[in-house]
């Protein structure tokens, strides 16, 4: 007989010592992560977030999914989004659909909200296309080998985020903004919370966050990380030249842990010309429908009716009239007799919404 499930959706004002204990425990036993890094998430940014549960009836934990939130800008216009990390059953559990129960869950609770969309860094697309989830946007990298003393070591210098005074920490967010607001229409907003925050993280990764500058002139910001004896920069974003940058980053790596070069992992170099690798993928799956396409954006004058289908969120399913233009999107719904020009799958809709618009979200959780 199947034994009973209960499923728990834990607010972060009901965490408690006995799920963070139940939760961390999942959380090492089945990601890679080091002790330091499961205990700076679930000391930090765990207790921001909501913690959908899924358990036998007798009280074994068998399924998770963690909903961090983050400001997001989508064409200008701040949303609470939630990033699904954390997404795990156990071995012996597995292919019981546990996961759809509490994806379903979350998607629940999120259009509720009246949330555009979620997004998550799966470790394969093919565990989400099932759910209409796509992929919107493709983080590019390169492996490299750095040397002390290499070429223009000096061009740059660098600052440990925690040894920034108040007005660097503020120039940093400025910079950040205006940066990303220039070159993409979807990114995570940029803080002096959200810096604290990433500053932490990187020292759980036994890595700093770094402010760069170039003739005293700050330039942009780096985020790296340490193992094994190699570097993994996570984001790099700013305006330098390239083989500056990585020759005096690897001056200032190998002097610091005193070798006489390093491997280096870039997992974002959106900003830099040699990126050649696919480092990983960001998916996203549309919540609530009127306010996602509230976003669409077109070139030239669009009008267009069309039927919704979604298999995991009803609310979104019916027939609707889009009309676009360069500045906003009147979302209206329509009768369910009337006649429309096309048919779409939630996710074929999420495709069309994505597809040419510039998005830059990396979150590392």
């Amino acid at each position: 007989m199947e034994e009973k499930i209960v499923i728990q959706h834990i607010e972060p004002h009901q965490q408690n010592p006995i799920l963070y204990q139940k939760c961390a425990e999942m959380w090492s036993s089945i990601f890679e992560d080091s002790d330091r890094y499961v205990s700076w998430y679930f000391n930090s940014k765990w207790k921001i977030s909501d913690t959908l549960l899924l358990s036998h009836e007798a009280g074994e934990l068998c399924s998770m999914i963690h909903l961090n939130p983050y400001p997001v800008v989508v064409e200008g216009r701040e949303y609470l989004l939630h990033y699904i990390v954390g997404v795990c059953t156990r071995t012996g559990q597995r292919k019981k659909g546990y996961m759809g129960l509490l994806l379903q869950k979350a998607f629940s609770w999120m259009y509720e909200r009246k949330e555009p969309f979620t997004y998550l860094m799966p470790a394969s697309q093919k565990i989400y296309e099932p759910y209409d989830f796509c992929e919107i946007y493709q983080a590019m990298g390169q492996k490299c080998r750095l040397g002390r003393d290499g070429g223009q070591s000096d061009q740059y210098q660098f600052k440990n985020y925690e040894e920034a005074v108040a007005e660097e920490k503020r120039q940093l967010v400025s910079f950040s903004e205006k940066m990303l607001k220039a070159k993409f229409q979807v990114y995570a907003r940029r803080s002096e919370e959200y810096f604290a925050e990433i500053a932490e993280e990187m020292k759980a990764c036994l890595g700093e966050l770094l402010l760069i500058y170039q003739e005293g002139q700050f330039t942009g910001y780096l985020e790296y990380g340490l193992e094994d004896g190699r570097a993994e920069v996570f984001e790099v974003a700013g305006q330098m030249e390239e083989k500056g940058l990585l020759d005096s980053l690897g001056n200032y790596l190998c002097q610091k842990q005193g070798w006489g070069s390093i491997e280096c992992q870039i997992n974002e170099s959106s900003f830099l010309e040699n990126s050649s690798r696919k480092c990983h993928t960001i998916m996203a799956r549309i919540i609530h429908f009127e306010t996602c396409a509230f976003l669409l954006r077109s070139r030239e004058a669009l009008k267009l009716s069309l039927e919704i289908h979604d298999s995991q969120i009803a609310g979104n399913n019916g027939k609707w009239m889009l009309e676009a233009n360069q500045k906003e999107c009147i979302v209206s719904r329509l009768a369910e007799d009337a006649l429309v020009e096309k048919k779409m799958e939630i996710g074929e809709f999420c495709d069309y919404l994505f597809r040419e618009k510039s998005v830059y979200l990396n979150e590392l959780v």
